[in-house]
């Protein structure tokens, strides 16, 4: 059995219930929408159709699962989990639990879900983030950026650009070195 962080020694290994050494063996994700009831059926099922198919032309199976996480008057937010086995090397790993992460954000947008639920956008789902709001929502939210941290302070880049024609943060020659902005 391979080792995760050198846990163990083949005796302790041995002595684990053979879930949990399958655990130990296979990599975890999550995508977590919101959705509205009348679609709630709908978007869970493509959300982990994608799921089921993404790795098979890798002869690989993925295990989906999803439970309702919040539930508000208009709808829920649900949190599907997928477990994958993990690749030959940590990149082709990341490259699968990539791949799982992509066709689980297109369902979810692809089904007019909110792809942002509680947790915000975030780098992992800034890609869907127009086809979410639309060109006009991220122009929108972009002129937020520029005109509440003009300076770029937070996070810059991290979930949309700065806006068309607003000015370029200033920095100073030591700050632009390390990648910064002057305060």
């Amino acid at each position: 059995m391979r080792r995760w962080n050198g846990w163990g020694d083949d005796q302790t290994e041995a002595h684990l219930p053979a879930p949990t050494r399958q655990l130990l063996e296979d990599a975890v994700g999550a995508a977590r929408p919101s959705v509205a009831d009348a679609s709630l059926a709908d978007v869970c099922a493509a959300v982990e159709g994608a799921l089921h198919g993404a790795l098979r032309d890798e002869d690989e199976r993925v295990h989906v699962f999803t439970h309702r996480s919040h539930v508000y008057p208009t709808g829920a937010s649900v949190h599907t989990t997928f477990v994958f086995r993990l690749a030959a090397d940590a990149d082709a790993t990341l490259e699968r639990w990539r791949r799982l992460k992509d066709v689980a954000s297109r369902a979810i947008v692809g089904e007019r879900a909110t792809i942002s639920h509680q947790h915000g956008v975030g780098t992992d789902h800034a890609p869907y983030l127009g086809a979410e709001k639309g060109a006009l929502g991220v122009r929108a939210l972009e002129r937020l950026v520029a005109a509440f941290d003009g300076r770029e302070l937070l996070n810059p880049g991290k979930l949309v650009s700065r806006a068309e024609g607003a000015p370029a943060p200033a920095r100073s020659p030591a700050s632009a070195a390390r990648g910064g902005v002057r305060a």
